[in-house]
């Protein structure tokens, strides 16, 4: 049965917990993120001492295959969110990561529907290191992306009220953390 993307990460994430596992490697089943590039992102990760690592699919820039409509959602999308941060990130829908375990327990236990930018931006509230290097992707082979003519218009303001939210649910953690 699919329960979708979040419930997806948070099972991925308990189980990896369980089996003590360091890291995670997470890729989307649409086929896009090229396995070869799995070294790569925990290499990073492990290099640069990051709890986060992005695999980015504008390491070279805005790949011309991409319609304009999703070209500017995305684009919206990084902006909003690199200024949150206080960090540059490019690719905010990326499902192409790498994941430390100190942020295992963070993916289960927040309230965060969306794993991309509100919980990039969570993450950073909550004193997290993130980063992002650039990636070959491939077309996708199966599914659909989540970016049409709608998502211009809705993607944006509801990806601001999940930041919002993020932002929210950190301080709440950090709060609760400090008064222990």
């Amino acid at each position: 049965t699919n329960f979708g993307y979040s419930l997806a990460l948070q099972t991925a994430t308990k189980y990896a917990q369980q089996r003590g596992y360091d890291y995670l490697l997470l890729m989307d089943a649409d086929g896009q993120h090229d396995p070869a590039y799995l070294k790569q992102l925990a290499t990073y990760l492990l290099e640069h001492e990051l709890d986060l690592v992005i695999g980015s699919r504008f390491g070279s820039g805005m790949p011309r295959d991409l319609p304009w409509p999703r070209r500017i959602v995305m684009y919206i999308l990084a902006r909003m969110t690199s200024v949150a941060l206080g960090q540059k990130v490019t690719d905010t829908t990326s499902g192409f990561k790498a994941v430390r375990n100190t942020v295992f327990r963070e993916m289960q236990a927040a309230h965060i529907v969306d794993f991309h930018s509100e919980f990039l931006v969570y993450l950073k509230m909550r004193g997290y290191k993130l980063g992002e290097i650039g990636v070959a992707m491939h077309p996708r082979l199966a599914g659909q992306s989540m970016h049409n003519w709608m998502s211009l218009l809705s993607l944006p303001p509801r990806t601001f009220v999940g930041m919002v939210m993020g932002v929210l649910e950190a301080v709440a953690a950090n709060r609760q953390k400090h008064s222990k």
